[in-house]
């Protein structure tokens, strides 16, 4: 895909804010800094996990996709993907920035997308945590999966040293997920309502489904801006697999890291 540096030329002005995002995140000539690294390891684990269940080639939904990165990386490596969501301004700007694949880009929105085919792998990056019922939004994607597809749902990290949002399990009545129903998907899509501990987001898997594997993405001992300059001295790739090994270190994954992630097959 291009790189959004390619586009800041003559660039209109109503995907300059996408282009800030993904210079900061994506495509920042510093890909030792915090943000940086922290957006790769998210959308590079989940990219990593979908290669290793799905057979290029198969179909692949990303839901809420924003500008669409993930898919259009997926989409170069085989797989035949669709980019979901209901802002379609993302998806005027993640055309910008397409090269080469099958992706066919969708306004639409989770309740009302409506497939010709099943998919193999559905992804909801960062989503169930604006939902007021992040369980019927997990039932809903496991729907549009083939038997033996796969979600994968990614979402911030409740137990992260300076987190204080609320987590899930505190709106435990009707009367409080009605009232989150009045903030859901809040000004452009940004507020979240509550954070997930990793039990509370395993807690979403429905009865018939089975969770095959979970875990924690972008951790701050590595990612924060205190300490990265520490890890220069690290080749790039080293440094990736350095973060994967510390996400499978108990409490240090657990305090530390910014993200959850969860693989369910259907």
């Amino acid at each position: 895909m291009k790189n959004s540096n390619e586009l800041v030329k003559n660039a209109p002005d109503n995907i300059c804010h996408f282009l800030e995002v993904d210079q900061r995140e994506i495509d920042n000539p510093d890909q030792y800094k915090p943000a940086c690294r922290n957006y790769l390891d998210r959308i590079e684990t989940v990219i990593d996990i979908v290669r290793a269940k799905i057979p290029s080639g198969g179909q692949v939904v990303e839901i809420g996709c924003a500008q669409a990165n993930m898919s259009l990386l997926l989409a170069e490596k085989g797989y035949r993907v669709q980019a979901v969501d209901i802002d379609v301004s993302f998806l005027e700007y993640s055309k910008l920035k397409y090269e080469k694949g099958e992706i066919v880009w969708v306004h639409s929105n989770l309740e009302e997308i409506k497939p010709t085919t099943l998919f193999d792998a559905v992804i909801l990056g960062e989503i169930i945590e604006h939902c007021a019922w992040p369980e019927k939004v997990i039932s809903r994607a496991l729907d549009l999966l083939k038997p033996g597809g796969i979600l994968i749902a990614t979402t911030p990290n409740a137990e992260k040293i300076r987190e204080h949002l609320p987590t899930f399990s505190t709106f435990d009545t009707l009367e409080k997920r009605q009232e989150l129903e009045k903030r859901q998907f809040g000004p452009a899509g940004e507020d979240h309502l509550f954070l997930f501990t990793m039990e509370e987001m395993k807690s979403l898997v429905p009865a018939g489904a089975a969770l095959i594997d979970w875990g924690y993405l972008g951790g701050t001992l590595a990612l924060n801006s205190r300490t990265h300059h520490l890890f220069r001295f690290l080749p790039i790739n080293f440094y990736r697999k350095l973060i994967r090994v510390l996400a499978r270190i108990p409490f240090i994954n657990r305090y530390s890291f910014h993200n959850l992630y969860m693989v369910i097959r259907k």
